[in-house]
């Protein structure tokens, strides 16, 4: 793992690394081990309770629970607490959070690398901690309960995930530009890498002219670079505008087409955005020269 995120570190000080990704915060962090816990905030719950009862010891010393009296029960109830196994708890703390803590810290100094994704090496000694926590459970009822409510607490997003489009759709959208483009018409993509990334990787036609726009990659456009657009499809009778994550906010792109060019046809296909747990758009719009 260290082998990888050095490697993630020098991609982005050469400039090829991942420039998309946001500086993370302490909501981020949280929102790993949500991630973690299969998009269930019950389960994250559950998954932090177990983790404290897998690195503290909890003996009770004196007092016996009445449910009729429960207050009163609280109140004479005592309980002994210290660190369980430290050896153990420690190697695991370790690799827990270093592959969280290490990305965290060069986000904030540098260029951001922190993405869930990069921080899986962790995954397995969070789910040993919790596991941990369960064993650790005596009555074998209420363990029975906790692992009846880790299998139904992630359906709502299991049922989600296989009834909702929820990948970015690509294939859809390349393959409409193909059924309906003609040779030689212009393709404008404003969305960091997805002409390589998405749109090349479906497509077969070798008869369309593609660029992006702006022609740095990950710039938003703005009044500066718009000016450039008139210059950029002239030539053209029929220019496709492929629009993604970043896109065009203030519209730029189409106010300046609609002065020599209509709108012919407009389709939207799904796109995940950054945080990977939304989902925007791909918006495709054909443009034809006014005669």
């Amino acid at each position: 793992w260290l082998a990888v995120l050095i490697n993630q570190f020098l991609q982005v000080q050469t400039g090829l690394g991942v420039s998309w990704i946001p500086k993370p915060s302490i909501r981020t962090i949280i929102e790993t081990f949500g991630v973690y816990s299969s998009y269930s905030s019950l389960l994250l719950l559950l998954f932090s309770i177990l983790f404290l009862f897998s690195i503290v010891n909890h003996e009770k010393i004196k007092g016996k629970f009445n449910w009729k009296k429960i207050f009163n029960s609280i109140d004479i109830y005592s309980w002994n607490g210290n660190l369980s196994n430290v050896n153990r708890i420690y190697l695991l703390l370790i690799w827990l959070l270093c592959p969280i803590i290490f990305p965290f810290i060069i986000s904030q100094v540098s260029q951001p690398i922190y993405n869930d994704r990069y921080t899986l090496a962790a995954l397995p000694a969070f789910y040993i901690l919790i596991a941990n926590g369960i064993m650790k459970i005596k009555n074998k009822y209420i363990k029975s309960i906790i692992l009846i409510l880790i299998i139904v607490f992630p359906l709502g997003h299991v049922v989600t995930y296989y009834t909702t489009v929820n990948k970015e759709q690509w294939r859809e959208a390349t393959n409409y530009i193909e059924r309906t483009a003609r040779g030689g018409d212009l393709l404008l993509f404003n969305a960091g890498l997805c002409q390589e990334n998405g749109f090349d990787y479906y497509s077969k036609r070798i008869d369309l002219i593609k660029k992006p726009f702006p022609e740095k990659i990950n710039i938003d456009v703005n009044d500066e670079n718009i000016k450039k657009l008139k210059s950029v499809v002239e030539g053209y009778n029929r220019v496709w505008i492929i629009l993604a994550y970043h896109g065009d906010g203030k519209g730029l792109i189409k106010k300046t087409l609609n002065e020599s060019y209509t709108l012919s046809d407009h389709r939207e296909y799904v796109a995940t955005t950054l945080s990977n747990r939304k989902y925007g758009r791909i918006d495709l719009s054909l443009f034809i020269k006014n005669k």
